[in-house]
């Protein structure tokens, strides 16, 4: 089981935290020797602690040749292989941020709180388009923009968009309260599945669909006539937050962030943040690394890690 050697960045979220303390942050995990390790510590105190998550935390992630690409709330990241901080790329139009996407030179990013997706040129160190999902009479729509001009789309959050994957030249994302995963094919709105509402992290996986069912506290596959079901495992450690035991706030097997590695294995994330590896064939967890026993801490973007790099040091920032 080759997958089982490989090590996986993950970012996190800990909802419910105060400015004076950690928020977030990166962890590296193996699931050979079950091991972790926290690679950044994510403490900036310039952000805003309303609601359950807010600013707090980081949230997508991407890796390529020179560095990491990770998602804040409201920023787009730039560090180097050894977790050091080389420029943060905002944007009007970026807000409550979820996952993005890597592919030809540009990076796509969710921006949850305008129902948006924005694309980043990594050449020109820009955001250059920006497409707002709105409802219309009789269905969905989707609008391009400018995400460098004023007139933009209002900041809303009735979709509650989370995930995009740009594949082929087409971008595909969805939301916690979005019907289907769309696909955006150069400026025409289609579907290509239907979804539960409550899903993180749906994208297209085989001749199908693969998501986290957040209601459900499962991972799905579906693909034709098959469907694939795997339970998050219930028998986490769990010590409930001193401050804060709304369950509103945070809950336990929260599933979120999601990474197919082949059309056998899925690395998926658990609250408390927990790294699950997925089986499909036998439809079990077959390892698990648990990062906290906090359930307000949380998993939120994946990104596999490559086998020669190995960081620094911690680094709080």
């Amino acid at each position: 089981m080759t997958v089982a050697r490989n090590s996986f960045l993950v970012s996190s979220v800990i909802r419910g935290t105060d400015l004076s303390e950690s928020h977030g942050g990166l962890y590296l995990v193996n699931f050979q020797d079950s091991s972790s390790e926290i690679c950044l510590d994510w403490a900036s105190p310039g952000i805003d602690v309303d609601g359950r998550g807010g600013d707090r935390g980081l949230r997508g992630i991407a890796v390529d040749d020179d560095g990491i690409w990770v998602a804040s709330s409201c920023a787009l990241l730039r560090f180097d292989s050894s977790f050091t901080l080389l420029n943060s790329f905002t944007n009007r139009y970026l807000k409550h941020c979820h996952e993005i996407s890597l592919a030809g030179g540009n990076i796509y990013i969710v921006s949850t709180g305008f129902d948006a997706l924005l694309q980043f040129n990594c050449v020109a160190e820009s955001f250059d388009v920006g497409y707002h999902l709105y409802r219309r009479d009789g269905g969905i729509g989707i609008a391009a923009f400018d995400p460098q001009i004023a007139d933009g789309p209002a900041r809303v959050n009735e979709f509650h968009l989370n995930s995009v994957t740009s594949l082929d030249t087409n971008l595909y994302f969805a939301g916690l309260r979005t019907p289907a995963l769309f696909r955006i094919s150069g400026s025409k709105l289609s579907i290509m599945a239907s979804l539960p509402f409550g899903t993180h992290n749906a994208q297209p996986f085989g001749n199908g669909v693969i998501f986290n069912d957040t209601v459900a506290d499962r991972v799905s596959a579906r693909g034709g006539d098959s469907v694939i079901d795997i339970d998050v495992p219930f028998d986490l450690q769990v010590l409930a937050p001193i401050k804060h035991t709304d369950p509103r706030l945070a809950r336990p097997f929260f599933a979120r962030g999601l990474l197919p590695i082949d059309e056998n294995w899925v690395v998926g994330g658990v609250s408390p943040s927990t790294l699950c590896l997925y089986d499909l064939q036998t439809g079990k967890v077959e390892q698990r690394v648990q990062l906290s026993t906090d359930v307000r801490n949380a998993i939120h973007g994946i990104a596999a890690w490559p086998g020669n790099r190995r960081p620094n040091s911690i680094r709080p920032i």
